[in-house]
Parts: C-alpha cells; sequence; structure tokens
C-alpha cells in the first residue's frame, strides 16, 4: 500500500507552498505593521504546517486508508485554504515599493475586524490537535507498507499479446531488424502513450521475439519509473546483460543462466551476465565499464517507463552505447512526449492508440474466467463494461479479475460498474500504482493544477486558454521572474500534455481520459463538489468544506446555487451548460455576500439576464465569464472588484451598456464582440494600462472613449479589432493609438461601417496611415475602408510576418495594394472591391526585381464585379500557390498563366468556368 506521508505531502505540498510563500512575503514587507503577537500567530502558523508534513512522513502506510487518516488529509488542506484566504484579505502583494493611505485603512480595518486573530488562533488550534493525532500513532516498523511506488517490471511475460497490437509489433520488429552495419550508429525508437495502454507487455513481447535473438549478440531490459539516475541504471544495464544465441563473443563473465518464455509460451534459455560493477565505481568509472562491455557488441536496449529524464544523463549513455560494432537499438516506453522527442529529435515515435470495445471486452473476459465460465450477458451490461475500460487493457484485466473475486450473480453487475474505480477496486491495485507514479513525476504546483482540472464533466472538452486562466484565478502559479504568469500557466498545461493526462479532442479542444478524470477527482477529495446527475436538491449532500462548485445544467435543479448558500468557503463557480434552456435562470441576490471568498465565477451559457448588485462584496472575485448569456446590462458594482483581471462578454448580444471600468486596476483580460449593442466603450478605459487581452475596440467620441485610449496599453497581444472607425475625430487621435508599438499583437481587424458616414473634413487615408501595426503583426483584416488611396505601409516586405490578409469592401480604390512583396504571406483574400477593372504587375511588386508572392498558398477573388483583366504576372511568380478560388467576378474572362496551381474553384465568373473545366479535367 502507498505511504500516508507521500500521499497526504503530495496532496498538501502545492497548497502549503503557495501559503508559506505568502506568509514570508507578508512577515518580511516592512511597509506593513504588525504587532508582536500577529508576527509570533503568523510564525508559528508557518512552523505548525511546516511540522504537520514533517510528521506525515513518519505515518505508517495503512493509515490513509482508514477513516482517520482522510480526515486528517481533508483537515489539513481546509486549513490551508483557510490560510490562503485570511492571508487574501491583508494585500500586501499591491504595493511593492510605496504603500498608500487606503491600503493602510484597509489593513487597520481587516486587523481590527472580531474575526482577525479569533481565524489566526482556530488554525492554528487545528492544526496542533491534527499534529497530535498524527504524532500518537504507531511508528513505522520498517517491515511492511514501505513501498510507495509500482513494481518493478520485467522481460518475462505470462500474457498473450492482443491481436490488434500484432501489427505495431511487426512494424517495431522490422525497425529493429532493420539499418546500417556501420559503426557507432545508436537508433532510438520511443513507444508513447498513458497509463493502462499496454506499453509494456507489448514491449516484453517484442523483446522476446525469436527474430531478434538471432540479430542481436546482446540485449538488456531495465525498469526505469519516476526517476531516471544514471548511476543506477547503467548498473542494471551491466546486470541485466543477456548474450543472444547468435552472439560468437566468450562468455567469461557469464555467471548465471536466466530462463525466459518466448512469444509462443515455451521455455528458452539466455545466457545472463553479472558484470562485476564495485559500488563504489562513480559515473566517469561506469560510463567505461559500459563501453567496455558495449565493444564488438550489436545491442538491443529496452527502458521501460521512462517518466523523467534530462539530456546531461541521456548523451554520456548514447555516447557509452556508440561502442557497439554495429547498430545498437533502444526501444523506450514513455508517457511523455516531451521525453520522446527529447530522446529521438521528434522522429521514430509510435503513439499508441486506446484499444477498440471488442478487443477490450475479450480482455475482460479472459481476465474473469480464470478458471470459471464468464456469464453470458446482454449488450448493456456488456457496454457498462466497456465504457468501463475506455480502451484501456489493464482496466480491463483489472476489472475482470475483480469482478470474479467479488461477483457471483450478474444482477450485482449494474451497481457496481455504475462506481468509480477507485471507490469499486482495493487500493493497493495495478491502476492506481501506476497512475500514482505518474502523479508523482509531476512537479509541486502541476499536481494541484492537474486535481484542479477534474472539475471539469468527465467527457467534456475544454480549452486551454480558459483553463490555464481558472488556475490564475485560483492562485495555484506561482511566479517566476518576471515571467508572464499565463506563459508559467501554458508550461504546467504542455506537462501534462506531454504527459497523456491530457489529450486532443477532435475539435481541436482537449479533455482527460475517464480513467485519468476518475483519479484527478480522488485526489480532489471533497474539495470538489460535481453535480452531474441531481435532479432534485434533495439528494444533494454537500460538505460546508467544499471549495469548487461545477455544475452540469442539463441535468441539475435551476435552485442549486440557493441551495449550496451555506457553503461559505466556495472559490469557484463553474457551470457547464452546454445548450440547455432548462438550467439557472436567476443568480440569488445575495451571491457576492454569501460567497465572499468566490475567485472565479463562470455563468457562461445560463439564461441569466442580470447579475446581482452584492457581486460587488465578492471582493476576491479574479475571473467571471457570462458569454452566451441573454444579460441585458452588468452592474455598476462590478467595478468595485480590484482583483478581477478576466471579464468575458462573448455573444452577449443583448448588452447595450458597460459600467465604469475605471477602478478595474488588476484587469488584465476583456473579451467582447461584435454582437455587444454598445455604442463605445466604457468610461475609464484608458487607465487600464494592464489590460493585455483586449479583443474588440468600439470607437467613441466621450472623453476616455475615443480610440486614444489605447496609447498607453503597450501590452496587448493576442488579437484586436477595431470597430466604428468613421467616428475618427482626427488623424491625431488615430496616431495617438500607437499601433506601431504594440509589439505582441498578432491579428489586427480595422472596420468602418460603410453604411454610415465618416467625418467629411477628415482623409481617411491619412487615418488608414496612422494606423499602422507593428512589424511583428501576423494576421491583418481592413474592411469597409472609403478612401481611394492606399497607405504606403499596406504591402511593404518588412511585415516580414503577416501570413493572412484580406481586404473586403474597398469601395473606392481602384488598385491593389503590392501584397506580392509580403515574403511570408500564405493566404490571400480580396472581397467586393467594385472598382477595381485590372490587376497588373503592381500587384506582385513594384519596381522590385524578384519573385512575387513567393509563400502564397491561397488566393480568393470574391464579387469583384468589374474586374476583368489580370496580368503581369511575370515567370517565377506564385511558386507555391495551390489553390484558386473565384466567385461573383462576372467579368473576368482570363487568367494569367499559374504553373503551380492544383486546384481552382471558380463560380459565377463568366468563361472562366469552362477553363476551370478543362484545366481540372487535364491528364
Amino acid at each position: 500500500m502507498l505511504e500516508v506521508a507521500t500521499l497526504v505531502v503530495s496532496a498538501l505540498a502545492p497548497i502549503t507552498q503557495v501559503v508559506c510563500e505568502r506568509l514570508a512575503s507578508f512577515l518580511l514587507h516592512r511597509e506593513i505593521k504588525l504587532d508582536d503577537n500577529e508576527k509570533d500567530m503568523l510564525k508559528s502558523l508557518m512552523e505548525t504546517m511546516t511540522r504537520i508534513q514533517s510528521l506525515t512522513e513518519k505515518i505508517d502506510g495503512w493509515q490513509i486508508y482508514r477513516k482517520e487518516g482522510r480526515s486528517w488529509l481533508r483537515d489539513l488542506k481546509s486549513a490551508a485554504y483557510d490560510t490562503s484566504d485570511l492571508l487574501e484579505e491583508l494585500p500586501s502583494h499591491v504595493c511593492k515599493n510605496s504603500f498608500s493611505g487606503k491600503i493602510k485603512s484597509t489593513v487597520e480595518k481587516v486587523r481590527k475586524g472580531p474575526t482577525y486573530r479569533e481565524t489566526l488562533e482556530r488554525i492554528v488550534r487545528k492544526l496542533d490537535e491534527i499534529s497530535k493525532q498524527i504524532n500518537n500513532q504507531p511508528e513505522n516498523n520498517g517491515d511492511h507498507h514501505k513501498a510507495n511506488r509500482r513494481s518493478q517490471t520485467s522481460s518475462f511475460t505470462g500474457e498473450s499479446l492482443v491481436p490488434c497490437r500484432e501489427d505495431v509489433k511487426r512494424d517495431i520488429v522490422e525497425w529493429l531488424l532493420s539499418g546500417d552495419s556501420s559503426k557507432g550508429n545508436v537508433s532510438v525508437i520511443s513507444l508513447v502513450g498513458m497509463v493502462g495502454l499496454g506499453k509494456t507487455t507489448l514491449s516484453q513481447h517484442i523483446y522476446n521475439d525469436e527474430n531478434l535473438e538471432h540479430h542481436f549478440t546482446s540485449k538488456a531490459w531495465v525498469s526505469v519509473g519516476k526517476d531516471f539516475n544514471l548511476d543506477r541504471h547503467i548498473k542494471s544495464i551491466l546486470h541485466s546483460t543477456e548474450f543472444c544465441p547468435s552472439s560468437q563473443r566468450e562468455m567469461t563473465a557469464t555467471s548465471t543462466v536466466s530462463t525466459g518464455v518466448s512469444d509462443n509460451g515455451s521455455q528458452k534459455e539466455v545466457a545472463a551476465t553479472k558484470f562485476s560493477v564495485d559500488a563504489t565505481m562513480d559515473t566517469q568509472a561506469l560510463l567505461l565499464k559500459l563501453r567496455e562491455v558495449m565493444k564488438n557488441q550489436k545491442f538491443f536496449l529496452v527502458l521501460d517507463d521512462v517518466l523523467n529524464i534530462e539530456p546531461e544523463d541521456w548523451k554520456p549513455l548514447i555516447a557509452s552505447l556508440k561502442e557497439g560494432t554495429s547498430e545498437t537499438k533502444i526501444l523506450v516506453t514513455t508517457q511523455s512526449q516531451k521525453v520522446a522527442t527529447m530522446i529521438t529529435d521528434g522522429n521514430s515515435t509510435i503513439l499508441l492508440k486506446a484499444l477498440p470495445d471488442d478487443a477490450c471486452w475479450s480482455l475482460f473476459q479472459e481476465a474473469f474466467a480464470n478458471g470459471r465460465t464468464c456469464p453470458q450477458i446482454g449488450s448493456t451490461l456488456r457496454k457498462k463494461v466497456e465504457t468501463k475500460c475506455a480502451g484501456l487493457p489493464l482496466v480491463a484485466k483489472v476489472l475482470g479479475r475483480f469482478l470474479n473475486s467479488k461477483i457471483t450473480e450478474e444482477e450485482d453487475w449494474t451497481d457496481i460498474l455504475n462506481s468509480e474505480l477507485w471507490d469499486l477496486l482495493e487500493d493497493n491495485n495495478e491502476i492506481f500504482r501506476a497512475l500514482w507514479e505518474s502523479y508523482l513525476a509531476l512537479s509541486t504546483q502541476v499536481k494541484l493544477c492537474f486535481t484542479y482540472g477534474s472539475i471539469i464533466p468527465k467527457g467534456s472538452a475544454f480549452d486551454k486558454d480558459k483553463l490555464v486562466h481558472l488556475w490564475m484565478a485560483e492562485g495555484f502559479i506561482l511566479p517566476q521572474g518576471e515571467r508572464r504568469i499565463e506563459n508559467i500557466g501554458n508550461g504546467y498545461f504542455n506537462d501534462l500534455f506531454s504527459r497523456s493526462f491530457f489529450q486532443n479532442t477532435n475539435n481541436g479542444a482537449y479533455g482527460m481520459h475517464d480513467l485519468i478524470h476518475e483519479f484527478a477527482h480522488w485526489l480532489f477529495l471533497t474539495e470538489c463538489l460535481r453535480i452531474e446527475d441531481s435532479d432534485s436538491s434533495d439528494r444533494l449532500v454537500v460538505d460546508s468544506g467544499v471549495r469548487h462548485l461545477s455544475i452540469l445544467c442539463k441535468s441539475t435543479s435551476p435552485k442549486v446555487l440557493e441551495e449550496v448558500s451555506f457553503c461559505e468557503r466556495i472559490r469557484t463557480i463553474l457551470l457547464q451548460c452546454g445548450g440547455h434552456h432548462n438550467n439557472i435562470h436567476r443568480i440569488p441576490y445575495s451571491l457576492g455576500t454569501e460567497f465572499r471568498k468566490l475567485r472565479v465565477l463562470d455563468l457562461s451559457g445560463a439564461q441569466i439576464e442580470e447579475l446581482p448588485q452584492s457581486i460587488g462584496s465578492a471582493k476576491q472575485l479574479r475571473h467571471i465569464d457570462l458569454s452566451n448569456t441573454p444579460i441585458k446590462k452588468l452592474c455598476k458594482t462590478i467595478s468595485r472588484l480590484p482583483r478581477l483581471h478576466r471579464l468575458k462578454l462573448k455573444n452577449c448580444g443583448n448588452i447595450t451598456y458597460l459600467p465604469s471600468m475605471k477602478k478595474l486596476s488588476s484587469l488584465r483580460h476583456l473579451h467582447l464582440d461584435e454582437k455587444l449593442q454598445i455604442c463605445s466603450m466604457p468610461e475609464g478605459i484608458s487607465q487600464l494600462t494592464s489590460l493585455e487581452t483586449l479583443s474588440h475596440f468600439f470607437v467613441g467620441t466621450g472623453v476616455g472613449q475615443k480610440i486614444e485610449g489605447m496609447k498607453n496599453m503597450m501590452n496587448l497581444r493576442g488579437s484586436l479589432c477595431i470597430l466604428k472607425l468613421e467616428k475618427f475625430s482626427s488623424v491625431q487621435e488615430a496616431t495617438e493609438a500607437a499601433l506601431d508599438k504594440k509589439q505582441y499583437l498578432e491579428e489586427l481587424t480595422l472596420k468602418w461601417n460603410p453604411q454610415q458616414s465618416s467625418n467629411p473634413n477628415l482623409d481617411v487615408v491619412d487615418v488608414l496611415k496612422s494606423l499602422e501595426p507593428h512589424e511583428n503583426l501576423r494576421k491583418l483584416h481592413i474592411s469597409g475602408y472609403g478612401g481611394n488611396g492606399l497607405p504606403q505601409w499596406l504591402g511593404e516586405s518588412s511585415f516580414s510576418k503577416l501570413v493572412n490578409v484580406s481586404l473586403c469592401s474597398f469601395n473606392n480604390c481602384t488598385v491593389l495594394p503590392p501584397l506580392g512583396q509580403l515574403p511570408s504571406l500564405e493566404s490571400l483574400s480580396i472581397n467586393k472591391m467594385r472598382n477595381v477593372e485590372k490587376v497588373d504587375n503592381g500587384f506582385c511588386r513594384i519596381q522590385h526585381p524578384g519573385t512575387g508572392f513567393p509563400s502564397l498558398t491561397t488566393l480568393r477573388f470574391v464579387d469583384m464585379c468589374n474586374f476583368e483583366t489580370w496580368n503581369g504576372v511575370q515567370e517565377g511568380d506564385f511558386p507555391k500557390l495551390q489553390k484558386l478560388i473565384i466567385t461573383n467576378c462576372a467579368r473576368l474572362l482570363e487568367l494569367p498563366k499559374l504553373v503551380w496551381l492544383e486546384f481552382a474553384e471558380i463560380n459565377n465568373s463568366g468563361l472562366l468556368e469552362s477553363w476551370r473545366d478543362q484545366r481540372m479535367n487535364r491528364p
């Protein structure tokens, strides 16, 4: 069984690390004056938390599976959360060099409150109580329950290979048998997949394949696990090296003979070495020994279950293995795509897929049988078994063996199969041990981010950006110097994805395998309440200490928020409405006063029309998402949220007004879209100088609503769409937007409303000239432009990163800009330019030699009613053009010679349609 120390420390470490760092920062902050009693209380709290972690390392392994063990873990986490919440009320982090009188008054107000000292004392008393309980437990006698990791694997297997894995085995064996015979060549192939996919079983069958016995002179199997220790694994290679029958070497070092099992189950004999290795040998001596052993050997090595490995360990190992006389082959099994990429340079990687349902069913039957007959069951129960297995052979085998030992009647299967695996299986099972070791390989903070992912309902897809921002709001991402917190969070996410904890879905989003999701939820204990299948709140049992609330709207009472209002410690309210209209229509008026610890409020998709005024009392709120709701307005009290850093209002077409935002000093991400019915940006938008995301800007005419308010938003990044440009009052206003200084913007959209006239005294050409973006831009879209000329920057080769350009409704332009000079442009769309009659050489270049459109692959001309001539294309232009789309260009009768064109879609464009038919049907 797993040691409670490992489980408690692993579960608590991410939370306590954040709390301890905040405590240390608070104690060291010179501007905050604490009396001696308060300092002693905070120091005592830090010491007690440290002592708890130390004490847990002494606890016997079986304790965590006793009631009190789970209770301790729950209470320890609760105390850590309470401490974090308390510290949030003392905002030492908002001021680095000075301490304003306003903040001082806030600290004094909290300090003098009736609960401040009482709360600290209560937390310390609770931790002391838990400490005493743990300390009174008997010491571990060292004789049992020491192992907290899965058992070591070996090259021997008694399990048959699943038929649908035969193709993968054949491909790998063929690769192992191929290759040149030059000395010093080491080739590596990686077998990558999540826990339970059968990587080890497949590798065992490959290792014992008879064809390899006659191809390699020696081979070795090493079970790696959580930590790759170079010294230890060199010793493992030396101790486990076997000489195959093809070896011509005198086996003077051979002292034992080990018995293996061939693919057909027959016994075979291989000579195994036990090379002399001195326990005092350092890394250099071990590497030299390995080189000596590798001389004149054609070597095959399996490194099984590699969770982590660093280049400084891998490179010297490979260097020593190059001593073979011919190609050395290495097969690595890993859950981590990062590991696979590092050791194979991204090549020779096989991603092992989940098994089909019928293969899992066969494995389940085989494991269930074990001397007895598997009962005949209906399709419904079989489907439950297959769903529970979810394509993982390990789950199929463990589940089959479990049901064999526990079930005698088929009628009991339904209840059991409806349970989660961790409620169903014994704690000491293969699945748990495998997942547990993978979890331990994660860094401290990534563990917490992983378990938080279980707040998303099983089987649901999620967006990477959204999950990272939820982690940020919860305070799970620790700062690293000057790095953007979003970049650190993206690193956490990529780490989890690399290790197969997260997976791609078909629509480009991400998801968690059901098994991984259940494991994460088990680790989250009572912190998270997921309401997924409750039609009535009468059946709802809620722990008062729950911190995170996840609601699946399609099966939940619309009154659920009212009925969990007693859970005052809730930090997260996350709705998963999925387009269901019978969901939450009204938010309790007292939401902000009841949930004062609230950090995340995601009501996206709910049928709400307003937020309660009390929302202004939820001072800890960092993240609000009201996307896809019929909300009509935002209450003014939303401007009282000093820590709000993300506000998302996508697809909120009923909103006609946004309140003042001048006090939202922490706001960094403001997501809007064109469906909002607002006339201009909210008051105070120019004061949000920390904004990094401003998806849409509606130009207004009032004070603080003009585009010049963007002047100091130097950190804007991602995409920006500027609408209602016809409201410009001067060219100077456009210049002061300073778009050319916004180096992090990747996509820019400029929109004039062609139905509304611009200032007649304003030269629109000069306006567009003043809106020149930074040269780092990658995508540019302009529509509704009414000028009869074009600024010089549009088409300049200095925009070397532009890959996508679309121009629409340039109603007064007669020529196209020289976009052929853009060296990286891949996609170009020209739409509704009704005064363009001909396209000539100026489209590709301006009096400069060179290739026009050197990178363009897709070109579109749409709704060009007067477009009738296209010439000026020289030899060498459009060298990569693959797709040409021409629609509603009735006057265009002929195309220039486009040698490399592979596909043309021509519709309603005069005689060109016959050209298309001839061109595309040519032999």
